[in-house]
């Protein structure tokens, strides 16, 4: 690989498909030519060059794809490069955005967020603030709940959040539907405990998450871990919940569809509303502590996430007594 010089890696990645003839002249012995055909289409993209290299990165970029091209002998559409992300393939579409798989220089595994419509560009920015704000709240444990937020940036007029794309991850909606109705209540008591861990911690912090639906709620089950995602919906306590997830209307309280102020009950509402919803059965003690969530006027809801998981897990005790790791196996679809 060429050797690197004041404005690195794109100097040198430019002035060796300058002088390439072939592919191959920007390849190593044994190196992964898709591997490499990226790496250099990302740093040498026109999109992100300063302005003093646009020209040149314009011109190498179009030669690059020609000695690619030449190279595997078919016809290959250049990378699609966002902000030094090369996108590798769709995700899922979510009521906002469009999400994609990419790798970055530093991370191989980043997930794009793309809004459809630059109409909703103010609830990707909710997202970025939100984010920026809870990474620097304290107690700093609580943080392993939330997405990695790389940067925001904008794309035609459309904002796109960059993020660490976690593996091996699975939505609320995905377990409870892998399972067929049959998931054991032990594992919504470990999941409800976790998820209100970080919005306990989240409120603390004065942020409403304002989306708490099982769509976002993202379990690891080798470990119990947990992601709360998508921070587009949040606000600050007191403020107004700023729009819906369509498919999930029934999961928000009045005073989401009254447009009215929100607060820490809000959460927990959209928390314990989705377990009544998906949960099937359960034990009645803890039936009735998510109907006293779900009340429907917000004045007779609780408005403290960890002294509710206090009586969760208390309630868990009492109903199977000393707390153990209770592995969840998940289905190969």
């Amino acid at each position: 690989m060429p050797a690197k010089t004041k404005h690195e890696p794109l100097e040198s990645y430019l002035t060796a498909i300058e002088k390439a003839k072939t592919f191959k002249d920007l390849l190593d012995p044994g190196a992964d030519p898709e591997k490499w055909w990226k790496r250099y289409a990302r740093v040498c993209h026109p999109d992100t060059a300063p302005a003093g290299y646009k020209k040149r990165a314009e011109e190498a970029f179009k030669k690059l794809g020609e000695l690619y091209t030449g190279f595997t002998k078919k016809a290959t559409s250049s990378p699609i490069v966002i902000a030094g992300c090369v996108l590798s393939e769709a995700l899922t579409k979510g009521d906002i955005c469009d999400l994609y798989a990419a790798e970055s220089e530093k991370d191989p595994n980043v997930i794009l967020k793309i809004v459809r419509g630059p109409k909703d560009n103010d609830l990707m920015d909710r997202e970025k603030t939100a984010l920026g704000h809870l990474w620097k709240a304290e107690p700093e444990n609580f943080r392993k709940y939330l997405p990695i937020f790389i940067q925001g940036v904008k794309a035609s007029g459309r904002r796109v959040n960059i993020l660490h794309h976690d593996q091996n991850v699975f939505s609320l909606k995905d377990i409870v539907d892998l399972h067929a109705g049959n998931l054991d209540f032990r594992h919504i008591v470990w999941m409800v405990n976790r998820a209100l861990s970080v919005l306990g911690f989240a409120h603390h912090a004065g942020v409403i998450h304002g989306a708490v639906l099982p769509c976002h709620l993202l379990y690891d089950p080798k470990d119990h871990g947990l992601k709360l995602v998508d921070w587009c919906y949040s606000c600050t306590a007191g403020q107004s919940i700023p729009a819906i997830v369509r498919d999930f209307s029934m999961h928000y309280p009045p005073e989401v569809k009254k447009k009215r102020p929100a607060g820490p009950w809000t959460d927990i509402y959209m928390l314990m509303k989705s377990i009544n919803i998906i949960a099937g059965n359960m034990p009645k003690r803890f039936r009735d502590l998510i109907q006293w969530c779900v009340t429907e006027s917000p004045a007779s809801r609780p408005d403290d996430a960890w002294n509710i998981q206090e009586r969760w897990i208390n309630l868990a005790k009492e109903e199977y007594g000393p707390p153990k790791f209770f592995a969840l196996n998940m289905p190969k679809n």
